[in-house]
């Protein structure tokens, strides 16, 4: 999944105000390194109605191991 799909994805979880703990977002993309390596990276994240901060994704990224 790259950026485009990741934008949409996200937008989607946006649109549903889905905060339920359960729902996670999970994408895999690639991503080009200044040195111009391509790196397949996985990401969780959530979205968080936060009474303090107000509205916040939540996010961590994990590297993948490729074949």
């Amino acid at each position: 999944m790259d950026f485009t799909e990741a934008q949409k994805a996200i937008k989607l979880q946006l649109k549903s105000r889905d905060t339920d703990s359960d729902k996670s977002l999970f994408l895999n993309y690639r991503v080009k390194a200044k040195s111009g390596k391509i790196l397949h990276l996985s990401t969780l994240g959530r979205y968080v109605e936060d009474g303090y901060y107000g509205d916040v994704f939540v996010i961590f990224v994990l590297p993948m191991t490729c074949p």
